[in-house]
């Protein structure tokens, strides 16, 4: 099985880092992942990647996107922008695998476990 982690976007997640108008998007995108509608999180995700190209949240829930629809190359890319960007980026909730759980951890370190497990 392959575990899959991604961000689930809320409130205390964004709080410090994103104003509501921001976190709206990033919402309704990982409702498509939660939903496992990985085509329209995709599409949704590449949409808001056009204009924040180096935003990590959406680079790691467009690289499981990704990945999920069998575009290892492009995930793998993605999940290297989340690294990059990421460093300092706060995580509070995740969800892998359907399964959420409240950890404090970083989109760089989610990130780079996914990516890890592309290239093992």
């Amino acid at each position: 099985m392959h575990r899959i982690a991604f961000i689930f976007i809320g409130c205390a997640l964004l709080a410090a880092c994103a104003s509501p108008e921001r976190q709206r998007p990033l919402q309704f995108g990982v409702g498509y992942l939660v939903a496992e509608d990985y085509a329209s999180a995709k599409a949704h995700f590449e949409k808001l990647h056009e204009t924040h190209p180096r935003d990590p949240y959406i680079a790691l829930n467009l690289g499981v996107a990704l990945e999920k629809l069998g575009e290892t190359d492009r995930a793998a890319e993605m999940y290297r922008i989340a690294i990059e960007e990421g460093e300092h980026t706060p995580v509070h909730l995740t969800v892998t695998d359907g399964n959420q759980a409240r950890q404090t951890t970083s989109v760089a370190m989610l990130a780079r476990r996914n990516l890890e497990r592309l290239d093992g």
